[in-house]
């Protein structure tokens, strides 16, 4: 075997799995994303285990938490590999006046039930009229 005919194979065995729909050396993620549709910065606590039946009153004890500071408008996002992300939990309040404002929890979501590897989990965070009451929406992408 010459040269060009090694590198054409070596092209072709990399181009294989692309064209297959993947790409075997890369980690599958999953997204999270966090959309503030308030009148005020949401401060957002997502908590994350990589045991899909993780209890509730246990995946805060247990789980890896990333805080994360959204302001109104704003859209950010994270990843985790799917082995890392088998279980979310996520807590936000909403910022009006420093620590002050409503808080709420969105509960416990499960790769296989709720969502799968692969996909966007959004949170979108609203609040009333007054600021008095933040609710949390979840889609999956």
């Amino acid at each position: 075997m010459n040269r060009t005919e090694y590198a054409a194979g070596l092209t072709l065995a990399g181009l294989v799995p692309l064209l297959m729909g993947g790409c075997p050396l890369l980690p599958r993620s999953t997204v999270v994303e966090f959309a503030n549709d308030a009148v005020a910065p949401v401060r957002v606590t997502l908590v994350y285990h990589d045991q899909q039946e993780i209890p509730e009153d246990v995946i805060d004890e247990l789980g890896r938490e990333v805080e994360i500071d959204v302001d109104p408008g704003e859209v950010r996002v994270i990843s985790r590999s799917c082995d890392d992300l088998q279980a979310v939990l996520v807590r936000a309040e909403l910022r009006l006046l420093g620590d002050i404002g409503p808080e709420e929890s969105a509960g416990v979501y499960r790769d296989g039930d709720d969502f799968g590897c692969g996909d966007t989990l959004r949170f979108t965070f609203t609040d009333d009229d007054l600021g008095t009451d933040l609710q949390i929406a979840f889609d999956v992408r």
